[in-house]
């Protein structure tokens, strides 16, 4: 039986308010993908903690737009990557001090984090991750890990391909560009 041929009666009501608060327009034709597409979308608006304090002075995330944290302890990687990500319309925040970063994971929702996992060292950067990663699931957030580094050794990659992260790019001459493909298809993915 495929995901698509599973029958649930719901009220008509329910479809339009959960499209309305996704939204999205109500499709004629409901199908799993368009309702998990919704949830999604919903999913991304609710706040995530008790801790997030709004402000009138803060800026206001609009429905549509990516938000992206970058670690790095290389700072012109980061302005460089930065203006590259602007120009689509990404929300950006980038941080080269692990403990700042995870502050900012426990209160705010990103779609991605691109962390350089040799910051300041690869020990560090494990260690890091895993508390990501351990923040993500505590709160059951989708975000999207992808892990930069120059020269990755190859039990490096198994162990992070074993630790499930989405993305594991090494900075060779075009990573940048690899990147930003990267960004996009799975920005497609999460609209």
């Amino acid at each position: 039986m495929s995901s698509d041929s599973i029958h649930i009666e719901v009220d008509k009501k329910f479809i339009q308010k959960l499209f309305e608060l996704a939204g999205s327009p109500v499709p004629k034709e409901l199908t799993v993908n368009e309702f998990n597409n919704a949830l999604s979308k919903i999913n991304r608006k609710l706040p995530l903690g008790k801790d997030v304090e709004v402000t009138a002075d803060k800026e206001e995330r609009s429905d549509e737009k990516i938000k992206i944290m970058m670690i790095d302890n290389v700072g012109f990687i980061m302005q460089r990557i930065k203006q590259q990500l602007s120009k689509q319309d990404y929300i950006i925040e980038t941080f080269n001090d692990v403990s700042k970063a995870v502050e900012r994971i426990n209160k705010e929702y990103f779609d991605f984090i691109i962390l350089n996992i040799l910051i300041p060292t690869e020990r560090e950067g494990l260690m890091f991750l895993n508390e990501v990663k351990n923040i993500l699931a505590t709160r059951k957030v989708r975000t999207k890990l992808i892990v930069s580094g120059d020269s990755l050794r190859k039990e490096l990659i198994v162990y992070l391909r074993d630790s499930k992260v989405n993305h594991i790019i090494e900075r060779k001459p075009d990573w940048i560009n690899k990147l930003l493909e990267v960004i996009e298809k799975e920005k497609d993915i999460l609209s």
